[in-house]
């Protein structure tokens, strides 16, 4: 039937009333379920950036700016050391090397045990928030691990050698390289955050 010579009531009627309420109720539908699609993607990303700035501030606050205190306080204390060897030379006076002369030192001896102390607690931070570190664990970090625990062994036989083959802290010196690897990062979580909040 050509729709133009259609009755007026079959355009009017209940029949279509109700086809244009349910066409009407379908596109409502439809575009709700557009709607909420699209909100519920976007709670999730919120939900996930907010999961990653969380992350980066637990990095900040639980690792590295605890880290550095330790690191800042040691260099002090260390700065209380002699700096360079004895007899005018340039070359740096290494504690590794005397070990024995300072544990005999009435000035040296509190300074270095106190070095120790610090030591121990920035080894508990990497290790217990190793998880948090950023990236790929630093070679540093690793080697700072066995420099403390051969400092502490040597420190407790008073500054002596220890072990059958007379392992010796110098074996390990201390990586000069940490507090640039704690700073880059601590750099990198900080970048991070600042990404997350421009996004």
């Amino acid at each position: 039937m050509d729709p133009s010579s259609a009755p007026a009531e079959v355009w009017t009627g209940p029949a279509i009333g109700a086809l244009v309420v349910s066409a009407v109720a379908a596109t409502i539908a439809a575009a709700g379920t557009i709607v909420g699609w699209v909100n519920g993607s976007r709670d999730r990303n919120m939900k996930t950036k907010e999961q990653q700035r969380s992350r980066k501030l637990q990095q900040l606050n639980e690792l590295y700016a605890p880290l550095e205190a330790v690191r800042a306080t040691t260099k002090r204390l260390r700065a209380s050391l002699p700096q360079t060897e004895p007899g005018g030379g340039s070359d740096r006076w290494r504690l590794v090397s005397h070990l024995p002369e300072a544990f005999q030192s009435v000035e040296m001896k509190p300074v270095v045990a106190e070095i120790i102390k610090q030591n121990e607690l920035a080894v508990a931070l990497l290790r217990d928030q190793a998880g948090l570190i950023e990236g790929k664990t630093p070679a540093s970090f690793e080697i700072f691990y066995q420099h403390q625990a051969l400092l502490r062994l040597c420190w407790d036989n008073q500054g002596q050698p220890v072990g059958l083959g007379g392992v010796r802290v110098s074996d390990v010196p201390f990586p000069d390289q940490i507090d640039s690897d704690i700073a880059d990062g601590r750099r990198s979580v900080e970048a991070a955050l600042v990404r997350l909040e421009s996004e």
